[in-house]
Order: C-alpha cells, then sequence, then structure tokens
C-alpha cells in the first residue's frame, strides 16, 4: 500500500528520473532482489504464453494471420525496475520472444509423431510474438486506469470460458467410480468441462490420477520450463535437483489441491505456480533453491 501510494505521487518526469537512475546504477551482481524479480516476471510472461499455447491447440478455429500480442499493463513498473526491466517494448519483446521458443520447444516434443498430429505441431512452430502493447511506455499514468477500464469492457458472459486451461496433462484421471481419461495440458480446467468430458453430475467425492513413475523428474514436462527460466548460466537446463522436484510432486498429486467443496479449483497449472512456486508464506523454499543454483542466494 506505501509503495502504491507513493508512486501514485510521482509526475511522469520525476519517476522517468528515477527510473534511468536505478537502471544506471544496476542492482549490483549477485542480486538476490534482482534475480527474483526477474524470474517473477518470466514466470508472469510463461504463464500468459504458456495459455496462448492452449488456445491454438483447443480451438481449431483461431486463424493465427498474425501473432501473439501481449498487453502488458505496467502497474507494478516501479517492482520491475528492480528486475533491471527497462520500459521498452523491444526490450520486452525480445524477452517475451526468448520464453516462447523454450515454450515451443517443450510443447513441440510433446505432441506425439504421425500424420494426424501434424497440423497441431505446425500451428505451434508458426506460433510468434506480433506486438508487445506496453501501456505505460510514453506516459506512466496511463496504465493506472486502463488496466482497469479493460477489466471492465472484457466481461465474458460464458465464463467456462474465461477458464484456465489445466496446463499439464494427468493420465488416468478419474472423478468418484467413472471410468479413467486423460486430461490434456490444452485442455479447459473447470467443473462444467471436466463434467462434459466424464459425462457425470453432481459432487466430487474422490478424484485421482496416475502417479509418476519417477518422482525425482517433473510430473509434466511443461513444468521444468519455470525452473529452466531461472538458469541464467545454462539456459537450456533444469537446476532444480531431483530431492526438490520429488517434493514439488507430492505436493502436485495431493487430490484435494484441486477440489474446493466438491468443486473443481485452481487448475494443476495454476496451482504450482501459485500455490508451490510462490507459496503465502515466506518460505519460497524452490525459488531459493533456483537463486542458490544461480549464486544469487541472500539471507
Amino acid at each position: 500500500t506505501f509503495y502504491s501510494l507513493q508512486v501514485n505521487t510521482l509526475n511522469d518526469p520525476t519517476f522517468s528520473d528515477r527510473e534511468r537512475t536505478i537502471v544506471r546504477r544496476t542492482m549490483g551482481r549477485p542480486s538476490y532482489q534482482r534475480y527474483r524479480t526477474a524470474l517473477f516476471f518470466r514466470h508472469i510472461i510463461a504463464y500468459s504464453l504458456l495459455q496462448a499455447c492452449a488456445v491454438v491447440m483447443d480451438e481449431k478455429n483461431v486463424r493465427l494471420n498474425t501473432g501473439i500480442r501481449l498487453i502488458l499493463g505496467g502497474n507494478a513498473w516501479g517492482l520491475m525496475l528492480f528486475a533491471e526491466f527497462k520500459r521498452n517494448v523491444d526490450e520486452l519483446k525480445e524477452e517475451a520472444e526468448s520464453i516462447l521458443q523454450v515454450l515451443k520447444k517443450r510443447i513441440i516434443e510433446m505432441i506425439p509423431e504421425g500424420e494426424e498430429h501434424k497440423e497441431d505441431r505446425k500451428r505451434i512452430q508458426d506460433l510468434k510474438i506480433s506486438d508487445i502493447i506496453l501501456l505505460n511506455e510514453a506516459e506512466l499514468a496511463k496504465s493506472k486506469t486502463t488496466v482497469a477500464l479493460g477489466a471492465l469492457k472484457a466481461r465474458e458472459p460464458n465464463r467456462e470460458k474465461t477458464k484456465a486451461y489445466a496446463g499439464i496433462t494427468l493420465k488416468g484421471f478419474r472423478v468418484n467410480d467413472l471410468p479413467a481419461v486423460t486430461v490434456h495440458w490444452h485442455e479447459r480446467w473447470g467443473h462444467d468441462s471436466l463434467k462434459g468430458k466424464l459425462n457425470f453430475r453432481g459432487d466430487i467425492n474422490r478424484l485421482s490420477f496416475d502417479q509418476p513413475d519417477q518422482f525425482e523428474n517433473p510430473l509434466d514436462p511443461i513444468l521444468d520450463i519455470f525452473t529452466i527460466l531461472g538458469n541464467n548460466s545454462h539456459p537450456d537446463e533444469d537446476p532444480l535437483p531431483g530431492h526438490m522436484w520429488a517434493k514439488i510432486n507430492g505436493e502436485l498429486c495431493r487430490s484435494r489441491a484441486y477440489v474446493e467443496n466438491t468443486m473443481i479449483g485452481a487448475s494443476p497449472i495454476n496451482y504450482f505456480i501459485s500455490k508451490i512456486l510462490y507459496p503465502e508464506d515466506d518460505d519460497h523454499t524452490f525459488l531459493n533453491e533456483l537463486a542458490k543454483a544461480n549464486d544469487s542466494y541472500t539471507r
């Protein structure tokens, strides 16, 4: 609250002057603040792009004439300065494109071989960032009202269409005593969606899915994208050790994690990010482990 009030008191020239000072001085090396903040915003972009990829796989009638347009509100720009991200569309587009390449590579590896999946592979391969709209690039104050107004205009009458995608694939997914199905990463996660897929009515008494063969590896290949983004030294390698993945998988495999009062709760990918990577406590065990692997951890 204090931060928000202080930022709101700054006019554009004053903010821009302080912004340039921070960028010039940098946060130092190594910097835990810089590492964690940069990773936080990379995770936001990665999650957004993952959901966009799921739309492409789920909605076959979507025409990819241009590409993905990212609209960045910029309300947290003061915080982003700690990541040393400049208020510049070109630099942010470069950041988003590098994240998209990591996602595309992993998703294409997951798509089965064969002529029947050729179009899916092509649709993902052809994905690109068409442009980025940074609401506060020219005027800091513009983002303060534009985001709120946009949220009001974007009201969707079909709430099921606003549900997040599962984000990871769950094999052997069972509700109550119904036959097992596979919930793919690019399928909507919601009570109505799963009811339609499983053809059931009523409450959820039991929920289960197949456990991983190796708990020391990610439950789904998409998950380590979020830890690979935390490896500054070797961008293609997952720096999180196996015993940490065993702990994460243990959390992800708890059936009650996705059920709230007999209703389907947060999607698996949302649960992974919001409850495991960014829990409400102050431990942040897995993020700190990534920081240690990058020699950026400080107490």
